[in-house]
């Protein structure tokens, strides 16, 4: 009976099969393109705010001088906070709010009330819209917990809650035309900052990134799993043959287990890519 040649004579990459080498391909640069990403993204935190449809964005921290920027896109347009010192300026599309000037005074934090502790601990602010004050009492930084209860955002200097979305707030369009939510322009959306988000970017907000080096680090440990497969999976068929068979030397899988192997390595890849993606559709707290 004539010897065949064992299985796994072949050197690992010699051996690679077009399809192999197409997966291997990709593999590596999903790991180069997604390290570059994860360190852009890591090195460009930004703000989080939530659009008119309750989608949430992030626009992007920079600087230069003394003027802070967050600028990224909101309901589909550009968006961008602009802050230098205590003035903040909204720009979303052609329309432009503001200037606003927060100012902390702890004199406008509302007083402590045993039977509602949720004010105590707040900042006192004070908010001017072009003069005229718009807010004035307690704000409290994001996710912040004040006697074993979640802080209310924003409060009045009486202890009443502000409603964040009251109407009556105008923007000014880049032809000067200004629009409301009453008159001729009742039929346009106006996208004014929520109050509390200028506060925010005032006082220094919460930043967030997009995904997290945890799972970063998790995905290529995947990836580099999956490149090992796809060198060694008959090295790994042949050592599984080796329990099972006397004649180890002649032993070679069987059609069926090459072909779920060939399966696995396709199913693992399109698994490292998801997992590279679905992470940076999250916003992640610094």
């Amino acid at each position: 009976m004539e010897k065949r040649e064992p299985w796994e004579k072949k050197s690992t990459f010699s051996a690679l099969s077009v399809y192999q080498r197409i997966l291997l391909f990709l593999l590596l640069v999903m790991i180069a393109a997604f390290t570059g990403l994860a360190f852009w993204f890591q090195s460009h935190p930004g703000l989080v705010c939530i659009g008119l449809e309750g989608k949430e964005a992030l626009l992007v921290r920079s600087q230069a001088g003394e003027t802070v920027r967050y600028s990224g896109k909101l309901d589909g347009q550009s968006a961008e906070f602009s802050v230098t010192g205590d003035t903040v300026n909204y720009r979303w599309g052609e329309e432009t709010y503001g200037p606003y000037q927060v100012k902390r005074d702890p004199t406008a934090r509302p007083p402590y009330d045993p039977e509602d502790p949720w004010p105590s601990g707040q900042i006192g602010v004070e908010v001017r819209r072009e003069g005229t004050v718009v807010f004035r009492g307690g704000y409290a930084s994001p996710g912040r917990m004040l006697n074993d209860y979640w802080a209310r955002n924003l409060v009045w200097e009486d202890g009443t809650d502000y409603d964040d979305w009251t109407p009556g707030i105008y923007a000014t369009t880049s032809t000067g035309e200004i629009i409301g939510l009453t008159g001729s322009a009742a039929n346009r959306t106006v996208h004014q900052p929520q109050l509390y988000t200028v506060i925010q970017v005032a006082m220094g907000p919460r930043l967030s990134q997009r995904g997290s080096w945890t799972d970063y680090i998790k995905t290529t440990a995947l990836a580099v799993f999956t490149v090992l497969y796809v060198l060694l999976y008959k090295q790994l068929l042949q050592a599984r043959m080796n329990w099972l068979v006397k004649d180890r030397e002649q032993a070679q899988p069987s059609d069926v287990s090459v072909a779920a192997a060939l399966v696995a390595m396709l199913l693992l890849t399109g698994a490292v890519l998801l997992c590279y993606l679905l992470p940076l559709t999250k916003l992640t707290p610094v």
